[in-house]
């Protein structure tokens, strides 16, 4: 968000992590994929890969909340997934490179319901379960 928008975005993400930190409900909040998120708000990995991330502020834990198996497909194009064998080796490589956290996904299932139900638009997305 930050470098996509520049000085707003980081305005954006500097309210965002102001507006959850008001709400004092006692639990971490994180920001996925946000390099230098503000304090306290915790970095967190998005990909297909995270072995090689290292969170911008040292005392953050190396979580990773999205383990991307599929993506977007171009119309006509090869299905964008990845083999069992590939989400195992790339955890494991998480792990042993120092990684605390791993979660197979968070929200990429529901937005894509909710894409179709919405939007009705022909997006073609490959999806393994």
């Amino acid at each position: 968000m930050i470098s996509s928008y520049g000085a707003e975005g980081k305005a954006y993400i500097d309210w965002c992590a102001n507006m959850a930190n008001s709400l004092d409900i006692g639990v971490p909040w994180l920001m996925c994929q946000q390099p230098n998120a503000p304090q306290p708000m915790l970095e967190t990995c998005n990909g297909f890969y995270c072995d090689q991330y290292e969170p911008t502020n040292p005392s953050t834990p190396k979580m990773w909340t999205e383990n991307w198996t599929g993506w977007f497909k171009n119309w006509g194009g090869k299905h964008p997934y990845r083999t069992a064998e590939d989400l195992a080796f790339s955890v494991a490589r998480f792990f042993q490179t120092g990684g605390t956290f791993q979660n197979y996904y968070m929200v990429r299932f529901r937005s894509f319901l909710f894409v179709i139900i919405s939007n009705q638009s022909y997006l073609t997305f490959f999806y393994l379960m």
